[in-house]
């Protein structure tokens, strides 16, 4: 990107163009940090400015709330599932196991979950967080199936998150050391030629003289088409595309290895017949939600305002969204504040960057879904949300984990506003000077403590960034 800075100063000058808008997630804010900084280094009058949207939701820093794209994507992935688990308790004689697309973090995930209530959800946060390696999880899998099995139920849903093999210590090692692998293939004619040297070489001599021996260890458990798949996904510059590996069929497929290890035991006496599904592309090209298309038009608006203002290197906000959208709130946030020194594909290592925002185990839709996720193993309480509603019922409602993190926000921001409003009123009629006096003095303490919380929130970032 930075070597295109040139030729967008130069259209930018050519045309006359003062404002620039950048739509994207991460790697478009981090861009934008960076293009307008060259901006203003080169004395181009040219602001920029960058509307977060992606489905991913990987965009939920401390000043955002919500990009474009994930009401959307969930809603429409929320009703597939619901589909997959109305046809499970119907059959009752299948095992979905369902990948959702996502990247790295398990927003997605977490928020179909909560429509939902598949019987277990997998968090890629949560694994690595605990250190589980891919047996781990395969063996918490197994439990809860051999559990249902033993109340008679032989069928149920398992909803996986596309970012979970970079999650797992081991899988994240063999990923980069593959990629080293590709990264000096200059284009694709000799990235196909790497692919069929490893591909024909049916006793593995060159790719475990490539690997390390932990690495290839782990290589050689795997089945044939996982390892054709961690091949033929590498792109130029040896980047894997993570979302073309099928993690849900190399799950259930160590899943069925297990239950018949554990059936040859007699531990386990039920029948198991995995189904797998990826749902990526149906949430893209989804048709936007209600929610979506105010947000959108929410974050337009802000932008046009921002470039107006002169405003550049910042990123639209739009919060209070458990709010109808005539209340939202309008405002714009420093990228500054959001970087950090951590690597990022296609990035330096000592590059500044925007990160991915991942689930943190203290946040809140990650704790009310753990809450409720231990009933849903025993006890079917699946929920069909079906489609997206544009009219009447439903039309206005929310992504869950927005209203668990933000409602009670929300509801304090109001009971202020409402104060405030009440104080402005009575002030017009006052009588007592000395008790606007004492009025006066209260509020101008809890002005101090607001003052104080955003300032050292604010030179945290810069330290960290620093």
């Amino acid at each position: 990107m930075p070597e295109m800075f040139p030729k967008f100063a130069e259209t930018m000058k050519k045309y006359n163009i003062t404002g620039l808008v950048v739509i994207g997630a991460t790697h478009s804010l981090t861009d934008t940090a960076k293009l307008s900084e060259y901006f203003l280094k080169n004395r181009v009058a040219t602001n920029v400015v960058c509307v977060p949207a992606t489905l991913d939701a990987n965009v939920r820093h401390n000043f955002i709330q919500m990009p474009i794209g994930f009401d959307t994507a969930s809603k429409c992935y929320s009703q597939l599932i619901g589909n997959m688990l109305t046809d499970s308790a119907s059959a009752i004689k299948y095992w979905y196991f369902i990948r959702l697309m996502g990247r790295d973090p398990s927003h997605l995930a977490v928020e179909c979950a909560m429509r939902t209530h598949p019987n277990m959800v997998i968090i890629s946060e949560e694994c690595a967080f605990r250190g589980e390696t891919m047996p781990d999880i395969v063996s918490r899998v197994a439990d809860v199936i051999q559990q249902r099995a033993d109340q008679g139920k032989n069928y149920g849903t398992v909803v996986i998150p596309e970012g979970l093999l970079s999650h797992i210590s081991a899988f994240k090692h063999l990923i980069i050391e593959l990629n080293d692998m590709f990264k000096n293939c200059k284009n694709n004619l000799e990235m196909r030629e790497l692919i069929q040297k490893i591909v024909k070489d049916k006793e593995e001599k060159y790719i475990k003289s490539c690997l390390s021996p932990w690495s290839y260890s782990l290589y050689g458990t795997l089945p044939d088409f996982m390892k054709i798949q961690l091949i033929n996904e590498q792109q130029i510059l040896g980047e894997m595309n993570l979302a073309q590996v099928e993690t849900e069929k190399l799950m259930a497929y160590f899943v069925d290895i297990e239950l018949k290890k554990r059936k040859a035991e007699g531990v386990y006496k039920g029948s198991f017949a995995p189904v797998t599904h990826f749902f990526g592309y149906q949430g893209r090209a989804a048709h936007p939600s209600n929610f979506d298309c105010s947000l959108a038009s929410t974050m337009g608006f802000g932008a046009g305002v921002l470039l107006q203002s002169g405003i550049t290197g910042s990123a639209v906000s739009v919060k209070e969204l458990t709010n109808k959208p005539q209340n939202w709130r309008i405002g714009a946030v420093p990228i500054l504040a959001m970087l950090r020194s951590t690597p990022k594909t296609g990035y330096l290592r000592h590059q500044l960057v925007v990160p991915s925002q991942e689930i943190g185990m203290n946040d809140l839709p990650y704790q009310v879904l753990k809450a409720n996720e231990v009933s849903w193993r025993f006890i079917d309480h699946y929920c069909n949300p079906g489609p997206i509603q544009f009219q009447d019922f439903g039309k206005d409602s929310i992504a869950t984990t927005i209203d668990a993190q933000y409602g009670v926000e929300t509801d304090i921001a109001d009971q202020i506003k409402g104060l405030c409003n009440a104080i402005n009123n009575q002030t017009m009629f006052a009588e007592h000077q000395h008790l606007l006096v004492a009025a006066l003095s209260a509020l101008k303490a809890a002005k101090g403590v607001l003052n104080s919380m955003s300032e050292d929130s604010m030179l945290g970032k810069l330290q960290t960034v620093a």
